[in-house]
């Protein structure tokens, strides 16, 4: 019975040393860590027009280009959400009277 116990600690020993070396192979430490793709609760990207998609209300005369509008509005969330009114048609086309429009 004692010989099996010390058996039992001695192998696991080994099959915990195994593992670690595994882990460490696995992922060396100068390795970056790997990030996500995209964070949902990071702020949005600022709109090539400098203005901020969270900041106030802005609305298409704000915006030179359709270009413009377009960028701010997919910053702001759109065509899930289009916290400014800039698709009033819903069409995910922001400010379509603007220069450069589709």
């Amino acid at each position: 019975m004692k010989i099996s116990i010390v058996l039992v600690i001695i192998v696991l020993a080994v099959v915990v040393s195994l593992g670690a070396a595994c882990l460490e192979q696995a992922a060396p430490a100068d390795a970056p860590a790997p990030t996500a793709t995209e964070d949902p609760a990071a702020p949005a990207a600022p709109a090539t027009s400098g203005y901020d998609p969270a900041g106030p209300d802005r609305n298409c005369g704000d915006f030179s280009t359709w270009r413009e509008a377009q960028d701010f509005y997919e910053a702001a969330g759109g065509p899930a959400a289009d916290p400014h009114r800039l698709d009033r048609d819903g069409d995910g086309v922001a400010c379509q009277s603007l220069p450069g429009a589709p």
